[in-house]
């Protein structure tokens, strides 16, 4: 090999080799500062805290919004309280004789007709508002003011404070009246011979089972048809009283049916009146049994004995504020009632009731009587001329009209068919 080739092969070994070096310096290069490449797992990642900061900046909103309402109805509740200190205190007040005695007439009438306990004093609150709403001297200084307001609440509270114990006892001692009326007829139902129902049977009757069928109940249809009458016409005017069941309403209606003189909506027998008449005969039956056969063997009773109590009262329970009837009594009076309540409007229930007033009518010969009245008056008409219009209407209204204050003598056609003093 020449010289000058021998150049040549290391002018292009030192070309090569300094090729090969820049080559490896790039790669340091390149490998010193890599370019960033795209990770799908981090872009998830940051997507879902983008959403969820979103999402919690909504509910932080939202909260917001809550806070501001609480704000407000704290500050509401607020004024409240501070209206309330301000308020006059509800404070007992000597009784008011005359008042008084009109306290227990409403007891014994509207609120009687609807309530047959008072257990708390939640219960006392709503009657007592609703007998110083009817009670004269009280209703004039309720009137025109919002239930709501703070005066009529305070007038409401005195009024319970002063009266209220009047409005509880009244209300056990009507209750335990009521009865002893009801052990009356049943000793006098004993006596006669007639058939006299145990409890269940008198329940079954009361439910409105078919009384023109022999059923399950162990009586006759002549038996229940009887028996119903009975409890008509002599068992409940003891539970209802005179001004809601006497002659001049239970010859002129239906039990279910009959409503109040100008109260179109308000029946005279309500399914309470139904129920605690039948509770009545449940909580007495076998202690008046028990009693009779000891009086008719002329012997002592015996008190230790179980037939000597009550079923559901206790007598014991002596100035019990809310009366001797436990749970277990009232829990069986609001199954009477709804069992009663739903049977009513039943059309079996229907076609014994108009079936059990008119075979009464006929009884107490209703029609000949009004035949009677109606011949009268066409005679007084003719020979008085200074009779009233509003004295010919009270002659007419015999049937029902009058109102509860008339005297029974005056609305009954004759002794015969005028109750009991006791329910005046």
């Amino acid at each position: 090999m020449s010289d000058t080739e021998a150049g040549d092969d290391d002018r292009i070994f030192g070309e090569l080799s300094q090729n090969s070096y820049q080559s490896d310096q790039n790669m340091v290069v390149t490998r010193a500062n890599p370019v960033p490449r795209a990770n799908p797992a981090q872009d998830i990642e940051v997507r879902e805290l983008r959403i969820r900061n979103a999402d919690l900046e909504i509910e932080n909103s939202n909260l917001s919004a809550k806070n501001e309402d609480l704000s407000v109805k704290y500050a509401a509740v607020l004024r409240q309280l501070k209206a309330r200190r301000k308020q006059p205190k509800s404070q007992a007040q000597k009784v008011n004789d005359a008042i008084a005695d009109r306290v227990k007439k409403i007891v014994k009438k509207p609120v009687w007709r609807i309530h047959k306990f008072i257990t708390c004093e939640k219960d006392l609150k709503k009657v007592g508002t609703m007998v110083a709403l009817d009670c004269d001297g009280v209703k004039d200084d309720l009137s025109g003011l919002d239930p709501e307001s703070p005066e009529f609440k305070a007038i409401i509270d005195t009024f319970v404070d002063t009266y209220g114990g009047i409005i509880t006892s009244t209300l056990n001692e009507y209750r335990s009246t009521c009865q002893s009326r009801v052990r009356k007829v049943w000793k006098l139902r004993l006596e006669s011979g007639k058939p006299l129902p145990t409890p269940h049977q008198l329940r079954q009757i009361l439910k409105r089972k078919d009384i023109f069928l022999d059923d399950e109940i162990g009586i006759t249809s002549e038996e229940k048809k009887s028996i119903l009458l009975w409890y008509w016409d002599e068992l409940l005017p003891k539970t209802a009283g005179n001004g809601y069941w006497g002659m001049n309403q239970r010859y002129y209606g239906t039990i279910s049916k009959h409503t109040l003189p100008g109260q179109p909506k308000k029946v005279c027998i309500t399914s309470p009146t139904e129920a605690m008449t039948l509770l009545f005969y449940f909580n007495g039956y076998e202690k008046w049994f028990y009693e009779e056969e000891c009086a008719k063997k002329k012997v002592d009773v015996d008190k230790d004995r179980q037939a000597f109590y009550t079923k559901y009262s206790d007598s014991k329970a002596g100035q019990n504020k809310w009366g001797g009837w436990g749970i277990k009594g009232r829990k069986q009076f609001k199954e009477f009632r709804d069992e009663i309540s739903d049977a009513r409007g039943s059309k079996k229930s229907a076609r014994a009731e108009e079936w059990a007033l008119k075979a009464l009518r006929s009884e107490h010969k209703i029609d000949e009587l009004e035949a009677k009245r109606a011949n009268s008056r066409c005679r007084k008409r003719k020979t008085d001329s200074h009779v009233s219009e509003d004295e010919e209407e009270g002659y007419v209204s015999y049937a029902e009209s009058l109102g509860d204050d008339v005297p029974a003598k005056k609305r009954c056609a004759g002794a015969k068919y005028c109750d009991s003093a006791e329910e005046d």
